[in-house]
């Protein structure tokens, strides 16, 4: 309850619209915690339910709330802006569903793995004998009941078996999270759908938003990991210029008072760790709960898309920061945060808490050096107030232009090994892990052994190339597929021993797939940078 001496002061420039929120709760590892159709993350609207390790009621908390703050400037200069902080689940920027549907879509969808396995067990042999789940048989995708008038691409991803481009469970098919253009069950998926309110200064927008999780059985890092992703399509009629997307994280360890935050710009990622190796002053947290004996790190990364900024800003009710450095008011402000412009529109600069009215050289990227090196600049080698600090993980996009869709990758990791420090270390290593995990379509979870090349049997350069890329390999390749981000193919070739491949399309991150002689494939990814 630590925040409720701000709510209801946060967002009273803004009439709320009025849509009960609905939940589920997700909870295939050692995490355990809930999405609303809202677009809220890890709350009940009263207390944290970040819960890890989870092992029951008195389980420990390492956040908060959490949300998504987007917002673009229209080619007259206006703003359109909608985030979320800790808003109750009957007050939202966000209305449930999609407003142009003729059923009820103010619900989270959630399907695991066992029933989608199950369910497509049954279909193998072309009949349908037992009850299909419901939140598979409901899934809101498209051709099923009451979304017919709704384009498919703002409606659910689906594994197509017949390939008729509307989802139908009774010929098997079914959910899944689309990665890399990939299809991909995982052990546990919550999926909502919801929009900005319809009203001026507000963006026209449809979010789906995906929560996901592995077992991770045997596998530290999935164990502790789960993976969002948020897919948004524009409704406006006109340019959303400088369009900025943020996960906003209020990450508390525990005691809410002794956190410390930082960013790792060249990993697209931002930690939170304890100023010591103490949980709380002492192991008392005034307002708050210890919970953690060896305090851990927590990370988000974007997986997908740089992270352009990273900034944060001070909770105003711990330890009396400047006022610029406290919560925003207005949208405006808001907007300005995640472009890492303090309150009074001071830019962030290096050095001291990143607020200098008088620094002539500015930054992107808060607290970029490493905790363990006192000669970078972090948090805890500036021996910072404790203020509670929430964090702004943002993408900033040049133009989000009418009827485009833009998808956010993300993964959250939980690291405790011994030492508060050493933490950091090891949460990086986690990260180049779940990176490389995500590039590969989670093949190593997904696929069999044999199915895939390794990335270091195939030497594609250059990369970032002009256009033309060559190829080095012990196998030999006949065909290749290039795709966008969301899986939708670009250009394919055929040639018996291929060995150069001309790549006529604009400067942009595409995927590639090379198919073997011998039935294998390889999966990587190209940037093409004229």
């Amino acid at each position: 309850m630590k925040k409720l001496n701000i709510i209801l002061s946060i967002f009273l420039f803004s009439s709320m619209m009025m849509a009960q929120s609905n939940s589920e709760v997700i909870n295939a590892n050692n995490i355990r915690t809930m999405m609303h159709s809202t677009g809220q993350m890890f709350w009940d609207f009263n207390n944290a339910q970040f819960l890890v390790p989870f092992d029951g009621g008195n389980s420990p908390a390492a956040i908060f709330a959490g949300g998504l703050w987007m917002g673009g400037l229209d080619p007259g200069s206006n703003l359109s802006q909608a985030s979320i902080t800790y808003e109750n689940g009957t007050q939202s920027i966000y209305t449930p569903g999609l407003a142009d549907a003729t059923v009820n879509l103010n619900r989270v969808w959630k399907v695991t793995s066992q029933e989608i396995n199950a369910f497509i067990a049954d279909a193998a042999d072309g009949t349908i004998d037992d009850p299909i789940p419901t939140d598979i048989l409901e899934w809101p995708a498209a051709g099923n009941e009451g979304l017919d008038n709704i384009e498919s691409a703002r409606l659910a991803a689906f594994v197509d078996t017949d390939n008729d481009g509307l989802y139908n469970p009774q010929v098997g098919d079914h959910p899944a999270v689309i990665i890399n253009g990939e299809s991909v069950i995982a052990d546990e998926l919550l999926f909502t759908i919801f929009q900005p309110r319809d009203q001026a200064g507000v963006p026209a927008l449809d979010i789906h938003s995906s929560m996901y999780a592995f077992r991770g059985e045997g596998d530290d890092v999935l164990s502790n990991s789960l993976f969002l992703q948020q897919k948004v399509i524009s409704r406006e009629l006109e340019d959303l210029n400088a369009f900025r997307f943020s996960y906003f994280i209020d990450a508390d360890l525990g005691c809410h008072t002794d956190d410390y935050v930082g960013s790792d710009v060249g990993r697209n990622a931002f930690f939170t760790y304890n100023a010591d190796d103490v949980d709380g002053d002492n192991g008392n947290c005034a307002g708050g709960v210890t919970t953690y004996d060896d305090p851990p790190v927590l990370s988000l990364t974007l997986l997908n898309r740089p992270m352009t900024h990273f900034s944060y800003y001070n909770n105003g009710g711990i330890n009396n920061p400047e006022p610029s450095t406290t919560d925003p008011n207005t949208p405006f402000e808001e907007y300005n945060l995640m472009g890492s412009i303090w309150l009074d529109e001071t830019p962030l600069s290096s050095g001291g808490d990143g607020y200098d009215p008088g620094a002539t050289e500015t930054v992107k990227h808060a607290f970029s050096g490493d905790p363990n090196n006192p000669a970078e600049w972090s948090m805890i080698g500036e021996d910072l107030p404790l203020n509670d600090p929430r964090a702004l993980i943002t993408n900033q996009t040049s133009t989000l232009s009418p009827g485009e869709i833009l998808l956010f990758d993300a993964v959250i990791n939980f690291t405790d090994c011994p030492g508060f420090l050493t933490d950091i270390n090891k949460a990086k290593e986690n990260i180049d892990e779940l990176q490389d995990l995500y590039d590969s379509g989670f093949e190593r979870i997904t696929a069999t052994e044999d199915q895939f090349i390794p990335t270091s049997e195939v030497n594609l350069y250059p990369n970032p190339s002009t256009g033309k890329l060559f190829l080095e390999s012990e196998h030999q390749f006949d065909s290749y597929q290039i795709t966008d981000l969301r899986g939708a193919t670009l250009t394919t070739g055929t040639e018996q021993g291929l060995q150069e491949i001309d790549v006529n399309l604009d400067n942009g991150l595409y995927l590639i797939e090379l198919r073997a002689d011998n039935g294998l494939s390889y999966k990587g990814k190209i940037i093409i940078q004229r």
